[in-house]
């Protein structure tokens, strides 16, 4: 299925990068929102205190103005009757973040992941921050940085619940500097798209119509266009419509510091971008060092002085010894 399809039928996908603080409220309302005045499910599965962590979310949920109720899911109790007849009853699921392995190993295969299939067909919202987010699609990153992905050659992947398809999703992703294994992730599956959303800031997917960003940072999208990997940096006011391809970004300001050498420190590959948007060179490389390899990432544009990043042609490429 191509992204464009995506959720042409479904409910809402609500993306977040993980350390949700200054946009926590404002992603929780649109939750509430989209949640109609529904109850709100919320899973800790993922984290190590699931019950503590399901807690909080609940009441960060309540202060945004929703109705919400932790709820613990394992392969033991995912199909007992009355666990699901709560489920049945929900229009919004929320999955927070610590290991998403935890999340589809108590969830994949399960009458409750059916359930939670079923609400969203009618139109039930469906979130996730940090591993919450990572377990979206129908393939997922289950750990491992981008040096490993460099030194390795590879992604480190696993089933994810199928949310989204058609792509790939990441969290932490400017953060962590968390492009490189994305674009491995991609280049192993075959899939199209690449979404990498960072913290603090989440990704609306409606049933139709444009994305949109919530947050203080960017949501990064990796497109696979004719043969080319393209990339584009999306804030809050950005949107991309997957039915139309129709991408708006806005102007970003010039930096007043140059990006880091180094591209897989935090934010250095989001800076390099928007300092080439800056830039009357049209090709730009920077090598990255993943003993015993090397890698030279290339970016390529169209036009000088862009001042926003929107499809800018990036290539990742083994050098030889």
């Amino acid at each position: 299925m191509s992204v464009a399809r995506v959720n042409a039928t479904h409910g809402s996908l609500l993306i977040a990068g993980g350390a949700l603080t200054n946009s926590s409220h404002a992603v929780f309302r649109s939750l509430t929102e989209l949640a109609d005045g529904g109850t709100i499910a919320v899973f800790g599965t993922a984290s190590a205190e699931p019950a503590r962590v399901a807690a909080l979310v609940v009441r960060d949920i309540e202060s945004a103005g929703g109705n919400a109720l932790a709820l613990k899911i394992t392969p033991q109790t995912s199909s007992d009757p009355a666990l699901l007849r709560v489920l049945r009853g929900c229009t919004g699921f929320w999955f927070e973040g610590g290991d998403q392995r935890r999340i589809t190993a108590a969830f994949a295969g399960t009458p409750a992941l059916e359930v939670i299939r079923e609400r969203f067909t009618a139109g039930a919202v469906i979130g996730g921050t940090s591993a919450g987010a990572a377990m979206m699609g129908q393939t997922m990153i289950a750990g491992g940085s981008s040096l490993e992905a460099l030194q390795r050659n590879a992604a480190t992947l696993s089933a994810g619940l199928g949310f989204v398809r058609g792509a790939i999703t990441d969290q932490h992703f400017s953060q962590r500097g968390r492009f490189a294994r994305l674009i491995f992730a991609m280049n192993e599956t075959g899939v199209a798209m690449g979404v990498g959303v960072d913290e603090d800031t989440a990704l609306l997917i409606p049933p139709s119509g444009a994305w949109q960003i919530i947050g203080s940072m960017t949501v990064t999208l990796l497109e696979q266009r004719d043969g080319r990997l393209c990339v584009s940096l999306l804030r809050q006011g950005d949107t991309f419509n997957p039915l139309t391809d129709t991408l708006q970004v806005s102007s970003i300001p010039e930096r007043s510091s140059p990006a880091p050498r180094d591209l897989l420190e935090p934010n250095a590959f989001k800076d390099l971008l928007e300092d080439f948007a800056h830039q009357s060179d049209t090709e730009l490389e920077r090598v990255i060092q993943a003993a015993p390899s090397q890698w030279c990432v290339t970016l390529q544009k169209t036009s000088s002085l862009t001042r926003s990043v929107s499809r800018i042609g990036l290539s990742l490429e083994r050098l030889r010894a």
